[in-house]
């Protein structure tokens, strides 16, 4: 009975240790609206030579999608769990994290890993519906009509109120798009990333607008603008968004 009880202390004693390493754990979390830009600011990251991606295989989590996010915080792990994987990382490097719907776990993120950062990434509401709508071979329960891409659109535009308070620094794709190397000095000079290698960063994903080769079916080239709706369509939209 001593030994049962003495191993439940133990077990107690070992998880408050564990939780209290990840205090200091200054995790990069890259969120926003699907389709809203949030892969291609995390390819620009995690190529930096100080930062790295984080994917499901160093969580020994499930592979969801190529497009690398883990989904960590939405897969009703115990706190126990969460802390288990994330002190599996390396912590040599800057981690960054990249799963949009995580959105809707921010707290929950900061409770865990208070000197985390939350980047919200932001993009034109027509844009993302209309990709959102797009046949996508990696996202089976992706909208399939304006309807439900706007009703996801309004969800997570929700979850973005609810949780401003958490969000650290706030980047627009069309910025992003149109003044790459601006808007990522600002972003790493804010994350304290060495921004000698962005002229690099840019080359290395070319300009920063494409993808890796199993991802170019899915994304298109991501012009600001690109939808291809028509009066009616757009009226209906700008109706409904929130």
């Amino acid at each position: 009975m001593l030994a049962i009880k003495n191993n439940i202390l133990y077990k107690k004693i070992s998880f408050i240790v564990k939780k209290h390493s990840l205090r200091t754990r200054d995790i990069i979390f890259i969120v926003g609206k699907p389709r809203s830009g949030t892969t291609w600011l995390l390819s620009l990251l995690e190529n930096h030579t100080d930062c790295l991606g984080i994917t499901p295989s160093m969580l020994e989590i499930e592979t969801i999608r190529p497009t690398k996010e883990t989904g960590l915080f939405a897969r009703n792990l115990s706190d126990e769990e969460i802390i288990h994987k994330i002190n599996l990382l390396p912590k040599n490097k800057k981690m960054v994290e990249k799963t949009p719907s995580h959105l809707f776990y921010i707290d929950k993120i900061k409770e865990i890993l208070p000197q985390s950062k939350i980047i919200l990434i932001k993009r034109n509401s027509l844009d993302v519906i209309y990709s959102m709508i797009q046949p996508n071979e990696f996202w089976s329960n992706s909208p399939k009509n304006i309807s439900e891409a706007t009703a996801l659109y309004n969800k997570f535009s929700k979850a973005e109120s609810n949780y401003l308070k958490y969000i650290d620094y706030t980047i627009n794709y069309e910025d992003l798009w149109n003044n790459t190397e601006t808007e990522l000095t600002r972003l790493m000079d804010y994350l304290e990333i060495d921004t000698n290698q962005i002229p690099k960063l840019i080359k290395k994903t070319k300009d920063g607008k494409n993808l890796p080769d199993t991802l170019k079916k899915v994304f298109r080239t991501g012009t600001p603008g690109q939808h291809n709706f028509n009066k009616k369509e757009i009226n209906y939209i700008k109706h409904r968004i929130s």
